[in-house]
């Protein structure tokens, strides 16, 4: 392997996770409004049906490609 398509692959490599922050950070961002906006739409209980909410978005979202 050459010089020049190890430093191709190590540039893919790092875009493909500053993309993955990137979403991480897009995601944590929509979590914090949707649980803002549930917790004043949406009575919840107690924390752990509040968690259980933000476990099935961040999952759905995850999935998501």
């Amino acid at each position: 392997m050459s010089l020049s398509s190890m430093s191709g692959e190590a540039f893919k490599l790092g875009m493909d996770i500053d993309h993955r922050i990137n979403r991480f950070v897009a995601i944590d961002c929509l979590l914090m409004h949707i649980v803002c906006i549930g917790s004043k739409l949406i009575a919840f209980d107690d924390e752990s049906q509040l968690r259980k909410f933000i476990t099935c978005i961040t999952e759905f979202v995850i999935m998501t490609p």
